[in-house]
């Protein structure tokens, strides 16, 4: 291996330090900047190549770039790969994609730079993350064959205290005992609310911040929807489980979990937006889960895992259920046939429907409009949106009511997924 030094600067470098490359066909990126172009190239020529690795390094944490695809892909190699904490592999395209969808993030603060000249074009980058919820290792592969430096390889390593602990937070169809003990892969049936997060805090502080969340004060019903495949390597069986308050529920969970000491998610693709209420399918799951089946869970439970078991450390009951669902249906004019044998199906399954107005012969622009004005007002009192929508049409009038259902929070489902 070349020669090893450490870092003489540990700061932020001025923007003009940051090197971006020109793509390969020769022509600069919608974003390329020459002054930072050319300041990069005298770098260069100054062979401080463990200064330009650096600072393409830092740009790659700074908030803004990571969010302009074209300028993220300027430091990112057409072969890049980054292992994930949970062992998932992002490419170069996945990983501008998650990076473009990032909130704005506060630059966490770096410290132990370390380079490795692996070969005369391979330069091994490691330093620490202190900033943000919890500490991490890092260690990079640039490329600096060419005019500026471009990431291949990158993986990021949590550091965790010798008393980490990993919990969970999930709703429950029936009561638990705490301190009860269940096989991970034999636990009844369930939606999870929040998945695998480590942190150093203990059990007591986790249950606070789930209590913080005020995510017990209101009933959790939810609607089992149609058949998906999760998991690393798509094999885990579940039903999407829609709901009118799960995703504000997990937000709340993340907001307040994401608080503890050291906190850290299994998989941070299955939060925020990335969370998918399910319920896992196994033979003993306890619960009718069949498509378009709606279920009330009684307690949310807080557990705490170990590699084979799951440890109920609190459960809330959780505030009854006063009324059924209410279910709003949108669709075209066309489909009113379709949308009456839709709202039989909810109506007989115990839940309150509210369906567009039929009137019979032809009306005038003013009753069009009245008519309009009242179906947006029905999803005012929905619950969720259900448009029927036979082959995947979506009308013009059907879309505006998708738009305002949405813009009001509602949970918008469709009967054809095509």
């Amino acid at each position: 291996m070349g020669g090893q030094r450490e870092s003489a600067r540990d700061g932020v470098l001025s923007p003009q330090r940051v090197p971006f490359r020109r793509r390969r066909t020769g022509r600069p990126s919608r974003s390329f900047d020459h002054r930072r172009a050319d300041a990069a190239i005298a770098v260069w020529e100054t062979d401080d190549r463990f200064d330009a690795v650096k600072a393409a390094e830092l740009a790659l944490l700074d908030s803004e770039v990571r969010r302009d695809p074209d300028r993220v892909r300027d430091l990112l190699h057409p072969d890049f790969v980054e292992i994930g904490r949970s062992g998932r592999r992002w490419t170069m395209n996945a990983t501008i994609a998650a990076l473009e969808a990032e909130t704005s993030r506060i630059e966490p603060e770096t410290d132990e730079w370390l380079f490795s000249e692996v070969s005369p074009s391979l330069i091994l980058v490691t330093y620490r993350i202190t900033g943000g919820a919890a500490s991490s290792r890092h260690a990079s592969l640039w490329d600096v064959s060419g005019v500026a430096p471009v990431i291949r390889y990158h993986q990021g390593t949590p550091i965790r205290s010798n008393e980490i602990e990993r919990f969970c937070v999930v709703a429950l169809f029936e009561p638990v005992d705490i301190g009860e003990r269940f096989q991970r892969r034999g636990w009844p049936a369930h939606v999870t609310l929040a998945s695998n997060f480590v942190t150093a805090d203990p059990a007591e502080r986790v249950v606070d911040a789930v209590k913080e969340a005020n995510v017990v004060d209101q009933p959790l019903t939810f609607r089992f929807g149609r058949l998906a495949q999760f998991g690393m390597h798509r094999d885990v069986a579940v039903r999407l489980a829609e709901s009118v308050h799960t995703d504000g529920v997990h937000r709340a969970l993340a907001r307040r979990l994401g608080d503890l000491r050291d906190f850290a998610e299994d998989d941070p693709a299955h939060w925020h937006d990335g969370y998918h209420p399910h319920l896992t399918l196994r033979p003993e799951v306890g619960v009718d889960a069949s498509e378009g089946q709606i279920r009330a869970a009684s307690h949310v439970a807080v557990a705490r895992l170990t590699e084979s078991e799951a440890e109920i450390v609190a459960s809330f009951e959780l505030a009854p259920t006063d009324r059924p669902e209410i279910v709003c249906i949108c669709g075209s004019a066309r489909f009113l046939q379709q949308m009456r044998e839709v709202n039989r199906d909810l109506t007989l399954s115990g839940v309150i429907v509210l369906a567009p107005g039929e009137a019979e012969g032809v009306i005038s622009a003013e009753q069009k409009s009245v008519l309009d004005a009242l179906h947006l007002r029905k999803i005012d009192l929905a619950d969720r949106v259900l448009v029927v929508n036979p082959g995947g049409y979506v009308g013009e009038s059907t879309g505006r009511e998708i738009a305002y259902a949405r813009a009001a929070g509602k949970s918008v489902s469709f009967t054809d997924h095509d």
